[in-house]
């Protein structure tokens, strides 16, 4: 109510510009309930606390969700792949052998990690691994969130319009290209 009485106060002129009606501020400032318009005010505060803490409990669900999936997903046997295939872009690096010269940065490790065992799904975690024993990169979180950003870029963020390098079966697991039709 309060806002319906102080639109009433202002108008519109010919460049769509709100002014004040002269005639009506005063009325609607001697009008002005300041105890409702608090009250207003702590109802939308307390809305918006319980909508923020809705929001938090939905986000920890959700990444709960996630990590339970990641943790308990077998990469022997991961989920069916999503039914639209990615358009893949040629990766000429997954060619070269792990024992190759080093790889140009994470993008190139990966690639060769990949291209080592082409039919082999591949769990991030193992691909951190198999980066850290070779010295292509460090064990610090730092530089694992770094391989996760290069995972996700690789592979589309998992969208499946986008053309790829690498094939993501399910979050957390990654191969170089999709399944075959002759592949279980």
């Amino acid at each position: 109510m309060i806002l319906v009485k102080f639109k009433s106060a202002c108008y519109l002129n010919h460049d769509m510009n709100t002014h004040v009606n002269p005639n009506q501020i005063g009325l609607w400032i001697e009008s002005f309930d300041e105890l409702a318009a608090e009250a207003k005010l702590r109802e939308i505060d307390a809305a918006i606390a319980r909508l923020q803490r809705e929001r938090s409990w939905v986000a920890d669900a959700l990444a709960l969700r996630q990590r339970w999936d990641a943790a308990h997903a077998d990469a022997t046997n991961p989920p069916t792949p999503k039914p639209s295939q990615p358009t893949m872009i040629p990766a000429p690096e997954a060619h070269v052998p792990l024992d190759g010269p080093p790889p140009t940065g994470k993008t190139a490790a990966v690639l060769r990690i990949l291209g080592s065992n082409p039919n082999r799904t591949w769990k991030s975690q193992e691909i951190r691994q198999i980066m850290v024993e070779r010295g292509w990169m460090s064990a610090d979180d730092k530089d694992y969130a770094s391989l996760m950003s290069t995972l996700s870029r690789m592979s589309g963020n998992g969208v499946g319009t986008t053309p790829t390098q690498i094939y993501r079966p399910a979050r957390g697991h990654y191969r170089l290209g999709p399944p075959t039709e002759s592949e279980p």
